[in-house]
């Protein structure tokens, strides 16, 4: 497996590891038929996992926009956010900043 691309929100304190990988069985977690998974790890240092997305293909838009979801929904639970309907504007920014960020690592030339 490669090197993960490692990204960091300095705002929420949250640090990301994208691996792309064709391996079914990552991270004591056994993914079935499934081409994504959200873990968590442990961050030195810091109070709160390091978030681990895993994908087989850096090309599928519509995985990542799903593991986004799953990534924003984590975040927030560990920082004691609201995840509802009462601050859907905030889960859209935030969701939105995900996505673009780890969509332009996918499409980094030279990757």
């Amino acid at each position: 497996m490669k090197k993960p691309i490692e990204l960091y929100d300095s705002v929420l304190n949250v640090s990301v590891e994208l691996h792309f990988s064709k391996e079914k069985t990552m991270f004591n977690a056994t993914v079935h038929k499934c081409d994504a998974v959200i873990a968590e790890g442990v961050h030195k240092g810091s109070p709160y996992p390091v978030y681990i997305v895993t994908m087989s293909d850096r090309n599928d838009f519509y995985v990542l926009l799903h593991e986004c979801i799953h990534l924003v929904k984590h975040i927030f639970a560990d920082r004691h956010i609201p995840f509802s309907a009462d601050n859907d504007e905030v889960l859209a920014y935030y969701m939105e900043w995900w996505f673009k960020t780890l969509w332009r690592v996918c499409h980094k030339k030279g990757k």
